[in-house]
């Protein structure tokens, strides 16, 4: 087996057969490693992008065109902007207490 046919086998929506072939054997040219990094996307972007086959899935060779495989899972961008918030938030409420103390202390000495 192929790995175009690895990747046609794990693709939700098999349909272009030829358009997807001559995409993947462009896509390829650019990115050796190709077939890891399709299916490591896959495995998150058909559940969190609900792709089921139907015509919200996009066709395999417009999949490869765009490098889909190199999109952001916005669920890990999420948590993970919500991590920096949160780091953002305490840094900024530190400061903001830094300052409260070093005003009391100023007051305590006129």
């Amino acid at each position: 087996m192929t790995d175009f046919d690895q990747a046609w086998a794990s693709y939700p929506r098999r349909v272009a057969k030829g358009a997807a072939r001559k995409a993947w054997e462009k896509a390829r040219r650019l990115e050796p490693q190709l077939l890891d990094k399709v299916l490591a996307a896959l495995a998150w972007q058909i559940d969190v992008f609900a792709w089921d086959g139907g015509p919200y899935t996009p066709h395999f060779s417009t999949y490869l065109n765009q490098e889909r495989w190199t999109d952001e899972n916005p669920v890990v961008a999420k948590a993970a902007k919500a991590a920096t918030d949160e780091a953002s938030y305490r840094a900024m409420r530190a400061r903001v207490i830094a300052e409260q103390d070093a005003r009391a202390k100023a007051m305590e000495g006129r």
